[in-house]
């Protein structure tokens, strides 16, 4: 035989070859109409938390029937240190705000000149 014959006849045979996609791999074949329920209770799901979050949300917010009708009570100066709360007084009443500060440090901050605090001791140390 020669090589040239051998290359054709080679040839000759590949060429009845077709080109086909593969198939799939034998197994179980997957339930397709599984799926679509799956999805609809999962965004179901999603839907009522997404709802019940922004109803709790609301709820936080809003203000119940008592506490709309009650008036807040005036807390005494010494209580009321918080920063929002002397951020609202700058923002709502910026001349009081000094007198409100000297109020609360008269009665939060330790007094320098007594004998007993803190301060004396840390002094002595």
């Amino acid at each position: 035989m020669k090589p040239d014959r051998d290359d054709e006849r080679l040839e000759a045979w590949l060429q009845q070859f077709e080109l086909r996609a593969p198939r799939p791999l034998p197994g179980k074949p997957r339930p397709q109409a599984r799926r679509p329920a799956v999805a609809i209770a999962a965004l179901a799901a999603m839907v009522l938390i997404a709802i019940s979050l922004m109803t709790w949300r609301g709820r936080m917010k809003s203000p119940g029937p008592q506490q709309a009708t009650q008036q807040p009570a005036q807390t005494p100066a010494g209580d009321e240190i918080s920063f929002a709360q002397l951020s609202r007084i700058a923002r709502q009443e910026p001349e009081k705000l000094d007198s409100h500060l000297d109020r609360l440090s008269a009665k939060l901050l330790p007094d320098v000149r007594s004998g007993e605090g803190v301060l004396n001791r840390l002094s002595r140390e």
